[in-house]
């Protein structure tokens, strides 16, 4: 069961270290048992950070003319590809 928003604010609230401890291992609990303990790779290559949105939260908000843009080439998109796929190799 999912926790509400007092059960929230209470556990983020918690400065004794001995309740902090108990709450990571309750968190550490409920993953293992959710998702196991394997650890998976997993990213993105960013061909561009250029949005047309202008949500109010983001940071690269179309609105935010002070972010510096940028679009990668094709042999940059390449190229990080490549060296993803040799880090993944090398770690076999």
């Amino acid at each position: 069961m999912r926790p509400d928003k007092q059960e929230l604010i209470k556990m983020l609230s918690i400065t004794d270290e001995a309740e902090l401890q108990e709450l990571y291992k309750r968190a550490y609990e409920i993953k293992k048992a959710q998702v196991g303990t394997k650890v998976y790779f997993r990213g993105i290559i960013e061909l561009s950070n250029i949005c047309t949105k202008n949500c109010y939260y983001c940071g690269i908000r179309s609105g935010n003319p002070d972010f510096p843009r940028y679009t990668i080439s094709l042999e940059e998109a390449l190229r990080e590809a490549q060296w993803c796929m040799n880090s993944i190799m090398a770690a076999w």
